[in-house]
């Protein structure tokens, strides 16, 4: 299936969907987790790679309807290469820049205090 898309629009589609609704409901929609290893770095933003792919794939193809988590073969580096021959940036988790502002969620209590008492 993933071999079929071939069309970056669709990609950016989907990217856009991601920042309207946000990443929580757009991991919900697709039924995703969050990416283990690969980003898409677009206009200074980072996307999760695997659903990203499978909501472009619905945009491309809406009488098939977006790809889920099982509808890929070969994980997160096959996502990868996809991605790269789309013509995106692509980086490992730990590569990111700027840093994935979403792997690290802290409460507000949890935030450590600048000020020492």
């Amino acid at each position: 299936m993933l071999s079929e898309l071939h069309d970056d629009d669709a990609v950016k589609r989907a990217m856009a969907e991601f920042d309207e609704i946000g990443r929580d409901a757009f991991l919900r929609k697709y039924g995703f987790r969050s990416s283990r290893a690969y980003l898409i770095e677009y206009k200074g933003k980072n996307y999760d790679s695997k659903p990203i792919l499978g909501a472009a794939f619905g945009y491309a193809f809406p009488q098939r309807g977006a790809m889920g988590p099982s509808d890929f073969k070969g994980g997160e580096a096959a996502a990868e290469r996809k991605l790269r021959e789309l013509g995106f940036v692509v980086t490992h988790i730990s590569h990111a820049n700027p840093p994935n502002r979403y792997l690290l969620k802290l409460n507000a209590d949890e935030i450590p205090s600048s000020n020492s008492s």
